[in-house]
């Protein structure tokens, strides 16, 4: 025996695939209350070995929801304490992007521009379907074809003013 690893491909098989991470977005967690949408149970059907977590700044601002009296907010806070905390530096969509970006995690919205950005940055975004349904959404490939320059904005020339 030489002690050398195998170089074939059959040393990646052993190992179980790791959990993929699926992070909450705000309105996801109102979807129970206002859909009946059940986020676990429709998680674990797209993935059973998922990992659910609620980014910081989801949390905060479900807590600024909810002091402002925004119905099921107290619920939807309720929902988001049962979940791990995920850290983000920044707030909002482009704080829930960089996470989803950096980390190669999947992300529960029914926000559909974010829907939008997300895959359009190459995130998987589980989305509302039907009344209980979470559908799932491939990241869009890049619109860019390779060795080709983007197309450019065309600006139209201001005509000249005659001098005097």
């Amino acid at each position: 025996m030489t002690g050398r690893r195998s170089a074939s491909s059959s040393d990646g098989r052993s190992r179980p695939p790791r959990p993929r991470l699926v992070l909450l977005d705000t309105n996801a967690l109102f979807l129970p209350f206002t859909a009946g949408i059940d986020l676990d149970a429709e998680i674990r059907r797209w993935d059973p070995s998922a990992t659910i977590a609620v980014p910081t700044g989801a949390r905060g601002e479900l807590d600024r929801l909810a002091a402002r009296g925004v119905p099921f907010a107290g619920a939807a806070r309720a929902l988001a304490g049962g979940f791990p905390e995920f850290p983000t530096e920044r707030r909002g969509d482009t704080g829930l992007l960089e996470l989803a970006r950096g980390r190669a995690a999947a992300v529960v919205t029914a926000d559909r521009a974010l829907a939008e950005r997300l895959r359009t940055a190459g995130v998987t975004v589980l989305a509302p379907r039907d009344r209980a349904r979470l559908s799932a959404l491939s990241p869009r490939p890049s619109r860019e074809r390779p060795g080709r320059r983007a197309a450019r904005a065309t600006v139209k020339k201001r005509p000249r003013l005659a001098r005097r």
